[in-house]
């Protein structure tokens, strides 16, 4: 529902953002003398309005934005310091891969190591992304697959962060 009482004003304000464009109507009570009403005229008035409007980009799955910084959506570069109980403490780098309903909240991580390099474990949280899949044996089955293929190169190439 994009309708807000305004009790103060005494009045139903229609709201709605569209691409970063705010529509929005007002519905006084001085006019329409009830909340109920207003709330008719406002309900009318985004069933007119939205048809109209661009399309809404708030929900959608693949959109990229200005804060990704790895060059694929859903996926990014994580590091993250462990102390042990000793008090020793390392870091490790980590691609991270996340969708939308992801059963993991904090998404499927590809841990870089000696045994694989930031490419590797880059291509490897893209293909999970691209897969939704918790199952990293499966998504490591298919990097097997395109591994010194063109499709592995051009999942690399999409890597717009450097890890140094």
């Amino acid at each position: 529902m994009h309708l807000t009482r305004n009790k103060k004003n005494k009045s139903l304000v229609g709201r709605i953002m569209r691409q970063g464009k705010m529509y929005q109507k007002s519905f006084p009570l001085s006019k329409f003398k009830t909340w109920k009403a207003a709330e008719k005229e406002g309900k009318a008035w985004l069933e007119e309005i939205i048809p109209t409007l661009p399309p809404s980009i708030m929900n959608e799955k693949n959109r990229m934005t200005h804060r990704n910084s790895s060059g694929v959506v859903g996926v990014h570069l994580a590091y993250k310091q462990v102390t042990k109980k000793s008090g020793k403490q390392y870091g490790y780098w980590s691609w991270i891969a996340r969708w939308p309903n992801c059963p993991k909240k904090g998404g499927i991580a590809w841990h870089v190591t000696a045994d694989q390099s930031d490419e590797e474990t880059f291509v490897l949280a893209v293909l999970t992304r691209e897969m939704e899949s918790v199952d990293k044996d499966a998504v490591m089955a298919k990097f097997r697959r395109i591994r010194n293929r063109k499709s592995y190169k051009e999942i690399a190439a999409r890597k717009m962060l450097v890890l140094e």
